[in-house]
């Protein structure tokens, strides 16, 4: 009886088991194609499918963040990338490298929009929380071509969602240890013409008290500064007619740590802009805009309930792109950008300093066949303050030789502007307005050649 039981139960477990492992391939490569089917814009400022892509992009999806929990962007890019590592620099401003390039190097943008406030070369982290993100996209590797200064090494850009049903509601919280705490919303309605999106996130955190050794006599404590962030962010989306529409945004953001009882130090954001999209026709589109974004940092003086603010600085940007797609063999694209960017700072006496960019650049995407992609861009950058001007090329070529691998050639130049402040100062500064010095404030020049083949 045991022999026949054995008998019908062992090819029965084995057909499940058959089944499921099957299942999860085809689920895992479900996933794949889906991913591969994704449309991308960072690497050329168009639309392509991630496979089709000439420049290498690695896209980590909603889902991704989701299964992850992260709170900002440190927390997902940890977890998700290799290669990159966050560290504490001078008062415990958090510092990125990523395959060797810096803060300094890395491009960080929402829905293609640059952020103002550099923390010793870093953005401010906490500041690009994961609500309401559609996906990131990484482009790695030189992209001044496209993006000017900052993008040497790479550039990563942050995408919101758009919600389409008539309307949306999340909410979510996490409870951790030091009386962490995370609590969020986001609330969407859609109508005909009219879309509009409203996330609110705070997070808080106490200061961690680490030591290395249990014997007080030989143990050595540090203190991991904590924090309390709110961040409230706003789109409003108003579709005119079938060729245009029209973006506006807003944006809040607040963060406050104590390293000293009676002075606790206030970093604070306040963001806007406003697009315009035109389908002039099937073969022409053109997209405007203005943003503004202002990062603040001041000490609150508790005794005398004084805010005392010590660094601001302001970036009011306009920017122009337009595509003209010929026929299946070709896209043409040239934009061009003017930003001007002010500084406060106690180190300079409270006074202010300013200089005005421009830019013009071009790219042409020449599909040759189904085979063959080569992109080639080039970019002419201008600042105001030392009167200097930099010329920047990239081409890139893709090679498909069969349909499931891609062989990916870059060459192209990255460069990084000084700083307003490191033009009056000669070095970084932090908010406090330490300096530390550097050995070379002139633009530096990178040339990438890479490689990339991927089996599908």
């Amino acid at each position: 009886m045991r022999h026949l039981f054995l008998s019908i139960i062992k090819p029965l477990l084995l057909s499940i088991i058959c089944a499921c492992s099957a299942a999860s391939s085809a689920a895992q490569t479900s996933d794949s194609t889906l991913l591969l089917n994704d449309v991308v814009v960072t690497g050329t400022r168009t639309p392509k499918l991630l496979k089709d892509a000439p420049i290498q992009t690695r896209v980590i999806t909603a889902s991704d963040i989701e299964k992850v929990d992260a709170t900002n962007v440190e927390d997902l890019l940890q977890q998700e990338m290799p290669g990159v590592e966050f560290s504490y620099a001078m008062n415990q401003l958090k510092h990125m490298n990523l395959c060797g390039f810096g803060g300094q190097g890395i491009l960080f943008l929402v829905d293609g929009e640059r952020l103002a406030g550099e923390t010793m070369d870093d953005v401010d982290f906490t500041r690009l929380n994961m609500a309401n993100v559609e996906r990131i996209e990484i482009v790695k590797g030189a992209a001044s071509a496209l993006y000017g200064s900052n993008a040497g090494g790479g550039v990563i850009n942050i995408i919101t969602k758009e919600g389409t049903e008539p309307w949306t509601l999340n909410l979510n919280g996490r409870l951790a240890r030091y009386n962490e705490r995370r609590l969020g919303g986001a609330y969407g309605v859609n109508g005909k013409r009219l879309h509009n999106m409203l996330n609110v996130n705070h997070t808080s955190i106490d200061n961690i008290h680490a030591s290395n050794a249990e014997n007080p006599a030989t143990q050595v404590v540090t203190t991991i500064y904590g924090d309390c962030t709110w961040n409230v962010k706003n789109r409003l989306t108003f579709t005119v007619n079938d060729q245009l529409k029209l973006i506006g945004r807003a944006g809040y953001f607040y963060r406050e740590q104590t390293r000293v009882a009676d002075a606790p130090e206030r970093f604070r954001d306040f963001s806007a802009g406003l697009k315009g999209l035109w389908d002039i026709s099937k073969d022409d589109n053109l997209e405007i805009s203005y943003s503004f974004d202002q990062y603040d940092k001041s000490d609150y003086h508790k005794i005398n309930k004084l805010d005392v603010r010590d660094y601001r600085n302001v970036q009011n940007i306009f920017k122009g792109l337009y595509n003209h797609y010929w026929s299946s063999n070709g896209i043409l694209t040239v934009g061009a950008d003017f930003m001007h960017d002010y500084l406060m700072n106690k180190n300079l006496g409270n006074t202010t300093v300013s200089q005005n960019t421009f830019d013009a650049f071009a790219q042409y995407d020449w599909i040759i066949n189904t085979q063959w992609e080569v992109v080639g861009a080039v970019r002419y950058d201008y600042f105001s303050d030392k009167k200097d001007s930099h010329f920047t090329p990239k081409l890139s070529v893709r090679y498909q030789p069969i349909s499931n691998l891609n062989i990916r050639f870059g060459y192209g130049m990255g460069f990084r502007a000084p700083a307003i402040l490191q033009l009056r100062h000669g070095g970084h500064l932090d908010y406090s307005g330490k300096s530390r010095p550097e050995s070379r404030t002139e633009p530096q020049l990178q040339r990438l050649c890479r490689l990339h083949q991927r089996k599908l």
